[in-house]
């Protein structure tokens, strides 16, 4: 693997700079509740055309002027960002980090060249609260005109590739999460609010976002995490311990998988990259003297019927025991990606071996597929590597715009 020089640019390497860029200012931001939440995601390849509808008039308040930051400051900081393929992409950013206001906002910029140069950043809803947690944290896009920018409270829709941005329409009071696979969206949300014991629900659209079909709703109890999306449905676990709702016929129907994670009881971290093939990584309650936890990997070849136990943090175990920041990605069958200290490990015969990703020694903190081949993964605070070829080789990227920290 080499290093290319500062002014070589192909597509899918500028573009992972995008993602790792935002689960920087996402830590720095969120410190360790947003480091508690699975932050690796295989995604199904985007939906190659946009919805064909008229978007609708967009409702956007008039944006509030950026607060002056700190001398030195730079004046937004990198909350998420998502592609649908290796030249187009959006990072999510605020100023919350930086305002001296009580009151921050939220923008977002769009890169068609693969992080070469940037749209400048668009708001994105109203003012929040600088120290609001449910504010937005996170942008999903279906295609390259439809897409989200959502948060516990609230959630976002543009048609028009991040030019404008409306409310969703989600009738919900809680939103858990949005994923969007193929030509599908999905949304996970609560009709109560915090504190309050109701059926979550999941709802899906077939239209980027301009309508949504009735909800299913999901077993009392079940709190979801992360979604997973697929080529033919969706995946999610609960939390604490991990349980799991999965569908894999665009849901029509639904079931339930049982959490393998009894005695790692903190956190049940799931993935797939087909719905048959299912990865949990179970982790247990953190040593905070240590800073270090139990893990369990456990792998089912049939959907969840049966699993198998295929590597721990026990001594002799593949697994790393250190603590937070846990995840796992599986961007195709018997392959998956996990955490490691310094440079995250790789899996290419379903969890029975594990070495050290391609990428010389480099610690990173995610890794992030569209696809099974186009992937991201990030370096420190600004640097991003980018693959062509699942993660089987990688090279050095940039280019977050300027004035993003």
């Amino acid at each position: 693997m080499s290093k290319p020089p500062a002014d070589e640019r192909f597509g899918v390497n500028v573009a992972i700079t995008v993602l790792a860029t935002l689960a920087i200012g996402s830590l720095a931001y969120a410190g360790m509740v947003r480091a508690l939440h699975s932050v690796a995601v295989a995604l199904p390849a985007a939906s190659p055309t946009p919805s064909a509808r008229t978007s609708p008039s967009p409702k956007n308040t008039v944006p509030t002027p950026i607060p002056t930051p700190p001398a030195g400051a730079p004046p937004l900081a990198l909350e998420d960002l998502d592609l649908t393929d290796a030249s187009t992409g959006w990072i999510l950013l605020s100023n919350c980090a930086f305002a001296s206001a009580t009151t921050c906002q939220y923008f977002v910029a769009a890169t068609q060249d693969g992080a070469a140069s940037w749209s400048g950043p668009v708001q994105v809803g109203p003012a929040f609260d600088r120290v609001d947690g449910d504010a937005p944290r996170t942008v999903r896009f279906l295609n390259e005109q439809d897409g989200f920018v959502y948060g516990h409270d609230s959630a976002y829709v543009t048609h028009d590739g991040g030019k404008t941005w409306a409310g969703a329409g989600l009738p919900a009071t809680y939103v858990d999460g949005i994923a969007t696979g193929g030509q599908t969206v999905w949304a996970v949300t609560s009709p109560c609010g915090k504190g309050v014991q109701c059926q979550h629900e999941v709802r899906r659209s077939l239209d980027g976002g301009r309508s949504w079909l009735a909800p299913h709703a999901l077993p009392l109890g079940f709190y979801p995490e992360v979604l997973v999306p697929f080529p033919s449905g969706v995946m999610m676990s609960s939390v604490p311990l991990g349980d799991i709702q999965i569908t894999s016929d665009s849901g029509a129907t639904w079931r339930a998988v049982k959490t393998q994670c009894l005695a790692n009881p903190f956190r049940g971290y799931v993935a797939t990259s087909d719905g048959k093939e299912l990865w949990e990584l179970c982790v247990g309650n953190v040593d905070t003297a240590s800073n270090t936890a139990d893990k369990t990997l456990l792998v089912s070849e049939d959907g969840g019927k049966s699993w198998s136990k295929r590597a721990s943090s026990q001594p002799g175990g593949a697994l790393q025991p250190y603590g937070y920041s846990d995840w796992i990605v599986s961007n195709r069958s018997h392959v998956a990606f996990t955490s490691g200290a310094l440079t995250p490990l790789v899996t290419h015969d379903g969890g029975a071996t594990w070495t050290p990703a391609g990428l010389d020694a480099t610690g990173l903190w995610l890794i992030r597929f569209a696809g099974s081949h186009d992937g991201w993964a990030l370096e420190g605070t600004r640097s991003i590597w980018a693959t062509i070829d699942g993660g089987e080789t990688w090279n050095q990227s940039g280019g977050l715009p300027s004035g993003v920290g």
